[in-house]
């Protein structure tokens, strides 16, 4: 992997890591906070949905989403194949070791992300790490099983403004910087992209 351009080695999505998953990440990510933000206006109304069991996503994050072989892999692998973006949105109602099946076991409000990297893994799953790019409303489910689809919308976030607003993203960004000395493996990198989040909602997300 080239440490020259890093956003030439995302022309190669598919990467096979047999050592380490959490390396394999974190390396992946360095290189993504290099690349530019993801222009909203070329989101999708119409997307394949990835069902999270636990986790909920924010605008702006790096995450590594983990697929399990077979259901949601498959998923991944569509919203791949239509031009890398994938709605993930929470799934409360799904069952452990399942499949959905029907719209009620999804959450309504998501977060729309751009898939910039495949892992394999040695166990048969697939790391995918993604960039949360905006939150968006399911207006419905246009398919649910097999792979989901939904017609979304992108609500504007409203952030308010004011001094007690301000105070609080002052101490968010203190906060971060005292994980940030307390986890060396976060890197420089890690600093630098708190210090360049705006609006303060965006530095609540990445907190």
């Amino acid at each position: 992997m080239s440490n020259n351009n890093p956003s030439d080695d995302f022309d190669d999505i598919d990467v096979v890591i047999p050592d380490s998953e959490r390396s394999a990440v974190e390396g992946a990510a360095r290189e993504l906070l290099a690349l530019p933000a993801v222009k909203e206006d070329s989101l999708p109304n119409l997307t394949v949905v990835f069902p999270l069991r636990k986790s909920v996503p924010f605008p702006s994050l790096i995450m590594p989403v983990h697929a399990q072989h077979g259901y949601e892999t498959d998923i991944m692998e569509k919203a791949m194949a239509q031009g890398k973006k994938v709605a993930l949105l929470y799934a409360p109602g799904m069952p452990k070791g399942g499949v959905i099946s029907k719209s009620s076991q999804f959450a309504r409000i998501g977060v729309i992300a751009e898939i910039h990297k495949r892992i394999r893994l040695p166990d048969g799953n697939t790391n995918y790490l993604c960039r949360g790019i905006r939150r968006f409303k399911v207006e419905r489910f246009v398919r649910v099983k097999s792979v989901p689809v939904a017609k979304v919308s992108y609500p504007e976030d409203i952030y308010p403004a004011g001094d007690e607003t301000g105070a609080l993203a002052r101490n968010v960004m203190s906060l971060s910087q005292q994980v940030a000395e307390h986890q060396p493996n976060l890197g420089d990198d890690f600093n630098v992209a708190a210090l360049n989040i705006d609006p303060a909602g965006h530095l609540a997300d990445f907190s």
